[in-house]
């Protein structure tokens, strides 16, 4: 017989934070209309940044604790990660683990999420979201309240777009109990530690709560064609607490040209926080190398468009402009909005002699200027 949470923490040793104490002055909150958020972000330590990682988390849960594991991976493989408690869980503002407008939740997230996205350092840079479990819900809505293009992919770990019929709110009695943990976590001894955790919501769920979330599962189903980026999906064939057939549903209707399904044998819902060390490492490396080729494919593709003067530039030289105003015939990747000349720098004043021996085979012989601090002319 499955032992309870309580059962399991008698047995447990008593721990306040399982990565250590956070001193008050590193916690950040992210202001919102709705209320704060408890948010974190996880940098790797060294090399550049091959792009952004957003990331939410399941019901009850929060990221702290275990949830950290998948933040830290990503951050070694070089992605900056960026994470938010869901409002209403964890150490964000909200009545705990009361989901009663899951479109607000997700708008709250986004709004963090683009402050980051839009910012200098990472506002050029791949950008992935990633969901698991009823965080995957709530990703899917952000994506749906985006811009479109803003997204270069999604990650989603045993997310939850079907609810199984013994959990709908019809069947109050059947709901999530205080075993659900150990029908998410496969390891015993990270069962010990993830119900130790004291920002987990432990009580029945919200009634409320879950008629929300029926109601989005059914509207995200509705709407898996629009899902037009980059995707993973990934679930454990034995999940006890969300349906692998959702997996299968948004892999078979969304439109993305490049998507990626992956189901593991006998493992449970937590695949990377609640599996043996095997299985987990197992799931990490299948994401590590889906997201590297995506993001090693895109700077490749990137790349290729460069012209290779551009891409060689050594000096500061621009074309300005014929003295008679008309200005010079120049490519559309060679201009810059950022210049207010708009001209991207070139690579030698070659180059510039070629722009003047064109107008002059056009039979429009007429003297130009290099802008680099020295008036040239060329007849």
């Amino acid at each position: 017989m499955m032992p309870s949470e309580a059962e399991i923490l008698v047995n447990s040793a008593p721990a306040k934070n399982f990565w250590g104490e956070m001193p008050e002055e590193d916690k950040s909150y992210f202001e919102t209309p709705n209320g704060n958020l408890f948010t974190q972000s996880f940098l790797p330590l060294d090399g550049e940044v091959k792009g952004t990682v957003y990331m939410s988390h399941g019901y009850g849960s929060d990221t702290s604790w275990m949830f950290q594991k998948i933040c830290m991976n990503f951050a070694t493989w070089g992605y900056a990660i960026f994470a938010a408690d869901l409002l209403g869980h964890g150490r964000s503002d909200g009545i705990r683990c009361y989901v009663g407008d899951l479109e607000k939740v997700a708008a709250t997230s986004l709004s963090f999420f683009k402050h980051v996205l839009c910012s200098d350092p990472y506002k050029h840079l791949p950008a992935f979201l990633f969901g698991e479990s009823m965080g995957g819900l709530a990703t899917l809505l952000m994506y749906f309240q985006s811009e479109p293009d803003i997204w270069t992919g999604m990650i989603f770990s045993a997310r939850l777009f079907v609810i199984p019929e013994d959990m709908k709110p019809n069947t109050w009695a059947a709901m999530p109990d205080n075993k659900m943990a150990g029908k998410a976590i496969h390891d015993p001894e990270k069962l010990k530690i993830i119900v130790s955790n004291p920002n987990r919501y432990t009580e029945k769920p919200r009634m409320g709560t879950m008629r929300e979330i029926l109601r989005k599962t059914q509207y995200v189903q509705e709407n898996f064609g629009r899902v037009t980026i980059l995707l993973l999906t990934v679930h454990g064939t034995a999940d006890g607490v969300t349906c692998p057939s959702s997996s299968k549903l948004l892999y078979e209707k969304a439109s993305s040209a490049d998507k990626t399904m992956k189901l593991y044998d006998g493992m449970y819902h937590s695949l990377i926080q609640g599996e043996p060390d095997e299985n987990a490492e197992n799931v990490l490396k299948d994401m590590r190398e889906w997201i590297d080729e995506r993001v090693k494919s895109l700077c490749d593709r990137e790349n290729a468009l460069k012209p290779p003067l551009l891409a060689s530039c050594t000096s500061n030289v621009y074309v300005l402009s014929s003295y008679n105003s008309c200005p010079l015939y120049t490519y559309k990747f060679k201009k810059d909005v950022q210049h207010p000349l708009m001209y991207k720098p070139f690579g030698s004043i070659a180059l510039i002699n070629l722009y003047a021996t064109k107008e002059s085979h056009e039979g429009k012989s007429t003297l130009l200027k290099a802008y680099c601090g020295i008036e040239k002319a060329y007849i």
